[in-house]
């Protein structure tokens, strides 16, 4: 009974028939861009838009993480605590966090961990090690799995932490 209920709501939400209705599309939707719990590829039609404070706030969070990534290695490996020596640090990760962002297209749904935060979290670090790597910076295998676990937990994590509070919320 609840299951029809939610499905009754969504199709009304989204202006579709109730009586002789197709179910909902698994595939790719071209309606308006959502947030909230949105992780792939069915709408979430009962979802606001995503706004450009929504957009700019998830973009400042996602290079904000990067930098805290920075900042803890170069702690790590007692390097000098400048903005200069974090930025020289960081901007290979923020370069990628950024081409990674126009290749998503991750303003669509900043807060999707599948369909926006899965792709930054490898762009970053797979664009990121590239940059390092054609610089001469440094790109051994352990520093390799280090970024790549840290940023996955920092880049996927927050967008968790955001639709486990976007639940409770409705709730």
């Amino acid at each position: 009974m609840e299951r029809q209920l939610a499905r009754h709501q969504r199709r009304t939400a989204r202006g579709g028939a109730v009586d002789g209705a197709a179910p909902l599309s698994l595939t790719r939707s071209r309606s308006p861009p959502a947030t909230g719990l949105y992780t792939g590829g069915v709408s979430a039609p009962s979802s606001p838009r995503t706004g450009p404070a929504a957009i700019a706030i998830a973009a400042a969070v996602d290079a904000a993480l990067v930098l805290l990534f920075a900042g803890l290695g170069r702690n790590a490996h007692t390097r000098e605590a400048t903005p200069l020596g974090l930025l020289e640090t960081a901007w290979p990760f923020l370069a990628g966090l950024a081409i990674a962002w126009v290749a998503a297209r991750a303003w669509r749904r900043p807060l999707a961990i599948v369909r926006s935060g899965v792709p930054l979290w490898v762009g970053s670090v797979a664009i990121g090690m590239l940059l390092r790597a054609l610089t001469g910076a440094g790109t051994a295998v352990p520093f390799l799995i280090v970024a790549a676990s840290a940023l996955g937990v920092f880049l996927l994590g927050w967008r968790a932490i955001a639709a486990l509070v976007a639940r409770l919320r409705r709730v």
